[in-house]
């Protein structure tokens, strides 16, 4: 699993494009797979803009900015914690995807995979 991610981000990097796109990079794969996937995204964004779609969390919870979009419009903009802090549609799908309850400002679960 992981083979079609790894050859993407490889040709990606062989073209030096200075704006990556990723859609549902890391859709369909094993935890194993997704953590390298995910450290060579964190690895590339030290050199690029890296853009990442994702409809899991997982995906884009240490970004710099996390637009949340909700019927084609942005509902929040921020980084975790603060959309954690501010955005209910933020907290839900927090709450639903680590099955947590977010209580008060904020939580102190830290998420690892």
């Amino acid at each position: 699993m992981g083979q079609k991610q790894r050859l993407t981000i490889a040709r990606v990097l062989i073209k030096k494009s200075k704006i990556i796109l990723f859609d549902e990079a890391m859709s369909s794969l094993d935890n194993e797979s997704q953590d390298y996937i995910k450290k060579c995204i964190e690895e590339i964004s030290k050199t690029h803009t890296v853009i990442t779609i994702g409809h899991r969390l997982s995906t884009v919870i240490n970004a710099d900015e996390i637009i949340v979009v909700k019927d084609g419009k942005i509902s929040g903009r921020g980084s975790h914690s603060s959309l954690l802090d501010k955005n209910v549609m933020y907290q839900s799908l927090y709450e639903t995807e680590l099955d947590v309850k977010v209580s008060g400002a904020k939580t102190h679960l830290l998420y690892n995979r």
